[in-house]
């Protein structure tokens, strides 16, 4: 799926509206970024007004969104793995947020990427060589936060934004929590979880996938937007989607 998800999203990016129908005083740029492997990551990114950067020989800190674009089918690697809540809610979901900004003319105070990373099921391989390519020209991040698994809904359950607390920038997180709560009217918690979500160490964002009810179609045939046993919610994604807008603004602040 990750091909297809990638092809998706540049197509989604460049010749749609979103990019290029961005107004003329918001300032973007896109890369793809280029791994060793096959596939590749992108990275869309909000250039800090001239006005809050005065010398552009200082690099400013950067504020960066995550997901995944690629996926895997852990019964057999041949088999499809449609991965719709897996990679391809979170991947939609700050593509959303995305969007929106553009639309709205977010012109941020600092930098402010989103990031879609090749071969996380392969062991973080995307964002791995993209921290070690950020660390080699000594980037600054001022915060990282991840969304994993946004849409799935378990039935008779009330859905909940899930914080991953482990492995993870604890102030940054506690401080993500009690500002989703402002901006969702779904109840928020935090949870740990035993493998790492991310590898840039940020405030890591999921659903219920990491509570008591988890999409137990992750990784088979049957992750689609249309399941058996719960919902595939773009409503509910959409709630993460106002908190990633809402922590690009907060963080990223707003030249307005």
């Amino acid at each position: 799926m990750s091909d297809n998800l990638t092809t998706f999203l540049l197509q989604s990016l460049l010749p749609l509206p979103i990019i290029a129908g961005a107004p003329p005083d918001v300032h973007l740029s896109l890369k793809t970024f280029t791994h060793e492997f096959p596939h590749i990551s992108v990275i869309a990114r909000f250039e800090p007004t001239r006005r809050s950067r005065p010398n552009h020989a200082i690099e400013m800190p950067v504020i960066i969104l995550g997901s995944y674009l690629d996926s895997a089918n852990y019964e057999s690697p041949l088999l499809p793995a449609p991965d719709a809540d897996g990679s391809g809610s979170g991947t939609v979901t700050i593509l959303k947020a995305f969007r929106a900004l553009v639309q709205a003319g977010c012109r941020p105070e600092v930098p402010v990427e989103f990031h879609w990373y090749a071969t996380k099921e392969g062991g973080l391989l995307g964002s791995q060589d993209i921290v070690s390519e950020y660390v080699y020209q000594r980037r600054d991040i001022g915060a990282m936060i991840q969304f994993d698994m946004t849409a799935y809904v378990h039935k008779d359950t009330t859905p909940t934004m899930t914080f991953i607390t482990n492995n993870v920038d604890t102030p940054l997180t506690n401080w993500t929590i009690k500002f989703a709560t402002e901006y969702s009217s779904s109840p928020v918690t935090g949870c740990s979880q035993v493998v790492s979500p991310t590898t840039f160490r940020g405030a890591m964002l999921a659903s219920q996938w990491y509570v008591r009810t988890p999409n137990p179609y992750i990784h088979t045939v049957d992750d689609r937007t249309v399941v058996m046993e719960g919902e595939f919610s773009f409503a509910y994604a959409f709630k993460f989607a106002k908190v990633a807008v809402g922590f690009a603004v907060e963080l990223g602040g707003w030249d307005g």
